[in-house]
């Protein structure tokens, strides 16, 4: 569930949030920058490793032996390289900035995202998990 909050929160209040009123007035002025498909690559690399370690540090799961920060590196390059290279998120990313802001901004892609971004995830970091601990020493 804690992993769940972190993505929502990275994807709807770093990139695609409803903007403030004083963004709003700056979203009139032409010098805004439009929202880009590296801004919504590069939000979500900023916040997985806090999300890996929220999860592997968790009061539910306590992994003392494993190596977080190798395991964050390695999860967040393979999650991000599994989520964005997805057939239906890629062709969306390629849109001209203008349709993918409205894309981006809409509740059917994030909730796409926001799965696509779960499952990689998960999905890569079972698989670190799994090398730390076939690879962990038990002469203790």
């Amino acid at each position: 569930m804690r992993l769940q909050m972190s993505v929502v929160a990275v994807i709807m209040f770093t990139v695609i949030a409803p903007q403030s009123a004083a963004q709003e007035a700056q979203s009139q002025d032409a010098s805004r920058k439009p929202i880009t498909a590296e801004m919504v690559k590069n939000s979500f690399s900023a916040m997985c490793a806090p999300m890996v370690s929220g999860v592997l540090n968790g009061q539910e799961i306590s992994l003392p032996l494993m190596d977080i920060e190798s395991i964050s590196e390695t999860a967040c390059a393979c999650t991000a390289k599994r989520a964005f290279s997805d057939t239906r998120i890629a062709e969306i990313l390629r849109l001209p900035e203008q349709e993918l802001e409205s894309r981006v901004k809409s509740q059917n892609f994030r909730n796409y995202l926001l799965g696509r971004l779960v499952a990689s995830l998960y999905g890569c970091l079972g698989e670190n998990i799994n090398e730390q601990v076939n690879s962990a020493d038990l002469e203790f």
